[in-house]
């Protein structure tokens, strides 16, 4: 426990991926309480940000700035299972297009894209 503590401490890049879990767990928590108060682009455009923050988190880069094709990039360089790439691909396509397009999102969408994105981060 002492050593890991240690490392906490010292590896940035440990400590970031450590904490991500928890970090968009409790994100996604409050995103969820707030879900009928947020407009749909308000909705998505936070999700997305989210889950480029928990990708960023995990590889120890800048998250906020990618683009669903990035997101995509960066996990399949490191080898992580297509399923995965695939889901969180489509969620931020989703988000994408809500935020950018007329792609008009119902609250029960907005759950089930909260579930989706909550299974991947695990």
């Amino acid at each position: 426990m002492k050593r890991r503590n240690k490392r906490l401490k010292g590896d940035i890049a440990f400590a970031r991926s450590k904490v991500a879990y928890k970090k968009t767990l409790k994100e996604l928590n409050h995103l969820k309480g707030d879900s009928n108060n947020k407009n749909p682009k308000e909705f998505y455009k936070y999700l997305s940000t989210i889950l480029k923050k928990y990708v960023g988190d995990k590889l120890n880069q800048c998250g906020g700035a990618y683009t669903s094709e990035d997101v995509k990039q960066k996990l399949s360089e490191k080898n992580i299972d297509n399923n995965i790439l695939n889901s969180i691909s489509c969620i931020l396509q989703k988000c994408e297009r809500t935020q950018y397009g007329n792609l008009k999102m119902v609250h029960n969408e907005r759950l089930k894209s909260m579930e989706e994105a909550r299974t991947i981060v695990k």
